[in-house]
Formats: C-alpha cells, sequence, structure tokens
C-alpha cells in the first residue's frame, strides 16, 4: 500500500508542476497580447495623425498652386492679369497664411 500511497503523491505533484508551468505560460501569452494591445492602439492613432497630416498638406499644395498660377506665362510670353484687384488680394492673403503655416 506504500508503494501505491507514494506513486499517487508523485503524480499529484507531477500535475502541481504541469499546472504551475501552464500557469506561467498562460501569464506570458496575456502580457504579450497587452503588449501587442499596445502596439495596435499606437499604430491606430499614427495612422490618424497621418491622415490628417495629409489633407492639411493636400490644403497647403492646393493653395499654393493657386498662387503659383499668378505666375502662368500667357501665350505672349508676359504674365497673366488678373481681371479684378480682389483677386490679387485673395492671393497675398493665401500665400501670407501659406507661409505662417510653414514657419
Amino acid at each position: 500500500m506504500v508503494p501505491d500511497i507514494q506513486k499517487t503523491s508523485e503524480l499529484i505533484q507531477g500535475i502541481f508542476a504541469a499546472s504551475s508551468e501552464q500557469s506561467s505560460g498562460a501569464q506570458q501569452i496575456n502580457t504579450s497580447i497587452v503588449q501587442l494591445d499596445k502596439v495596435v492602439q499606437q499604430n491606430a492613432s499614427s495612422s490618424e495623425e497621418l491622415a490628417s497630416m495629409s489633407e492639411e498638406l493636400s490644403a497647403q499644395a492646393e493653395k499654393l498652386t493657386d498662387i503659383m498660377n499668378y505666375f502662368t506665362v500667357a501665350e505672349d510670353g508676359g504674365l497673366k492679369s488678373f481681371a479684378a484687384s480682389e483677386e490679387t488680394a485673395v492671393l497675398q492673403h493665401s500665400l501670407t497664411e501659406t507661409e505662417s503655416e510653414i514657419k
């Protein structure tokens, strides 16, 4: 009967050791998942920021295109003139805004 008790004790110790290893493995998996979640959140935040920056850059490029159209050369070799001075004022204002945004 003593050998059976000893064998049962060894089996219980083996089960305990396996259970401890399994618990340790589960903790490592949990830690990895938490780290992965942080990385995913950082990537999502970076993506949103890049999208916003892209929209802003696109708007600035559009303003710059409008400003550069002022310097478009006419077919006769001269600069195209604007029909109204208001357009010139709008472009000057836009240029000032763009310069301040770039700084």
